[in-house]
């Protein structure tokens, strides 16, 4: 299993290390950040299933539940990516970020006292908003600053799949995440409630999820692999879990579909490294 780092000291003592011993050469440094896709707690998630199949990748890990694309792409964090990809010889930048910031207060605010309209009148209000483009904006920073700080640099993005338990929060144990549990058994849900008085039905809900995501990848992922070429990667979930089975609620896939989903982000992840760092991911 890779080493796994979240505190910056104690990466900064391995790098060191491999540096003394000869073994960065061979050695696959990656730098993760992003949000509950690549952080929940309740399960392995998307980064925890691609470090248990690479048995000699050092990952460098910067998620945070619930951080948005405008947040974490700017300010003092961004500063904080630029200055460790400045310092160290990162292979890759896995981000996972813009769910987010299209659900939640968001929403709330978007549709407060909205009356009912089809899903495609939703979704124009939400680009009414210039929500895409702030976000759109955002990952341009990031990724001026990453490929600045490190022109050889591959950066790995993804887009979400298409969320099928609307109305459904996540559902909390001592199991999964400790006696937090006993204190509050659920968190959310992010879509559903805050759009109900506009799409009254479940099927209205669901159209205007999976239209929230093709639209994301329309206006932010697909302008930002055409402006940044070979250096950017996107891989698309979208349509890979089809089974209510593969939720735990609406916003995160379950671990074991986690776990297929880490299957083909794994493979594009060692074709992203140099030919001798690959048999480091497995």
């Amino acid at each position: 299993m890779a080493t796994t780092h979240t505190d910056y000291g104690k990466f900064i003592n391995h790098y060191r290390a491999l540096d003394r011993a000869g073994l960065l050469a061979s050695t696959p440094i990656i730098l993760s950040e992003g949000d509950s896709w690549f952080s929940t707690p309740l399960y392995y998630n998307l980064v925890d299933w691609l470090e248990v199949r690479a048995p000699n990748a050092v990952f460098m890990r910067m998620e945070q539940t619930g951080d948005l694309a405008v947040n974490m792409f700017g300010g003092g964090n961004l500063r904080s990516i630029s200055s460790r990809l400045k310092a160290f010889e990162f292979d890759v930048l896995l981000l996972s970020a813009g769910g987010n910031d299209f659900v939640d207060r968001f929403l709330r605010d978007t549709f407060h006292n909205a009356k009912a309209m089809t899903p495609a009148d939703a979704l124009q209000r939400v680009i009414d908003t210039r929500r895409y483009a702030q976000v759109l904006s955002a990952y341009q920073r990031m990724l001026d600053a990453a490929f600045k700080a490190r022109p050889s640099l591959r950066v790995i993005t993804h887009t979400y799949d298409y969320p099928r338990l609307l109305g459904e929060g996540a559902k909390l144990s001592v199991e999964k995440i400790g006696l937090a549990a006993l204190l509050k058994r659920k968190v959310g849900d992010w879509i559903a409630r805050y759009v109900v008085k506009a799409l009254p039905t479940k099927a209205e809900q669901a159209e205007f999820a999976k239209l929230l995501m093709d639209e994301f990848f329309e206006r932010v992922l697909t302008p930002l692999k055409a402006q940044y070429g070979d250096g950017l990667d996107v891989i698309d979930f979208r349509t890979m879990l089809n089974s209510d089975d593969d939720w735990n609620d609406e916003m995160h896939p379950t671990g074991a579909a986690f776990e297929r989903l880490a299957l083909p982000l794994r493979i594009l992840l060692r074709t992203a490294l140099a030919p001798g760092k690959r048999a480091g991911i497995g």
